[in-house]
């Protein structure tokens, strides 16, 4: 957006005025309350104007989310919508995006002091999608951000040994161990998957869920994801059909569905009281993906399993490296 001239005085009629995107603009008589008036216009134009310098953070990430919301499952979206809200917060959502430093982001992470490292390369990941939006979508000009890189996310190390698992099983009862039995017996996405499979998306015939709305469903147009069920899967998915013929099957003590906090705070109790450090749901999905690999199921078949690519197994999700045994009997191996 052009920047507009000072104010200047026509003593023809007794009114200030100012240029405008190239356009004389009549303000007031007043000196003080032309320049009130001036202010006024320009804020306005920021926040309404979808293009050009004074494009405002609060607006860009208002058209990034209806994107998001369009494009992606609601968890994903609801994670923009979290991350995005926060930084709007924190910088002014009225900031201008060519007045956006790296400092700001930094500044930003560090506020949120409960954050792990992986959060905060996440929050900023989201942050930058929504700058790079602009650029690309909006023909905004080029964010001052654009050399920033978030960094990598490290692979979630947590890998329960057999003893752990036991103890886990020994030390939880009822609709918490169904829970856990069903992330362990299918490997499918704990709170996504899991959480949300119902009546509906069961066939006992064939031993499968079929859910119509997944992770990558959006990105994967057209493609179901499909969870087969061992049959001690099958018996517990009979029993919960009975009981819940219809909204999710999985539920607490109350007979309501369990939702990601809190399984999240389950977990994390039962870390406490059994003195397993880093215990959470995902870890017993990716206890799922490593022995799979370990006993070795291809790592295409293993990424069909658990609706994943190969390539995120073999970055994030595979904890081959503490399963010693299975390394050495492949170094023997090797060797003839």
């Amino acid at each position: 957006m052009p920047r507009p001239s000072d104010l200047w005085f026509r003593k023809s009629n007794g009114y200030w005025y100012s240029t405008i995107d190239g356009h004389q603009v009549k303000l007031e008589r007043d000196e003080t309350k032309a320049r009130t008036k001036l202010q006024k216009i320009l804020r306005g134009q920021q926040e309404r104007s979808p293009t050009g310098d004074g494009m405002t953070i609060g607006r860009l990430a208002d058209l990034f989310l209806e994107h998001s919301e369009a494009e992606n499952e609601k968890d994903t979206f609801g994670v923009h919508q979290l991350f995005l809200q926060s930084f709007c917060d924190f910088v002014n959502k009225k900031r201008v995006v060519g007045r956006l430093c790296e400092a700001d982001l930094d500044r930003w992470c560090r506020s949120r002091t409960s954050w792990g490292e992986n959060t905060r390369v996440r929050a900023k990941a989201v942050v930058l999608a929504c700058l790079n939006y602009g650029v690309k979508k909006l023909n905004i000009p080029a964010h001052p951000l654009t050399h920033v890189r978030p960094g990598s996310v490290t692979a979630r190390e947590k890998y329960l040994t057999a003893e752990e698992r036991r103890e886990i099983r020994a030390a939880v009862k009822g609709v918490f161990a169904d829970y856990i039995l069903a992330l362990e017996q299918t490997g499918a996405r704990p709170f996504s998957e899991v959480c949300k499979v119902t009546a509906a998306d069961v066939d006992l015939e064939n031993g499968t869920w079929t859910l119509a709305k997944w992770k990558n469903s959006k990105k994967q147009k057209g493609k179901k994801r499909v969870i087969y069920l061992t049959e001690p899967m099958v018996d517990l998915t009979r029993c919960l059909m009975s009981k819940y013929p219809e909204g999710p099957l999985f539920r607490n003590n109350t007979s309501t569905p369990w939702s990601r906090q809190s399984i999240t705070w389950r977990f994390r109790k039962l870390g406490e009281k059994l003195n397993i450090e880093g215990l959470t749901a995902y870890a017993v999905r990716h206890g799922f993906i490593t022995d799979a690999l370990a006993r070795g199921v291809p790592v295409a078949v293993v990424a069909e399993l658990c609706g994943t690519s190969i390539q995120t197994i073999q970055k994030a999700y595979n904890h081959l490296n503490v399963k010693h045994d299975v390394l050495r009997e492949a170094a023997r191996k090797a060797v003839g």
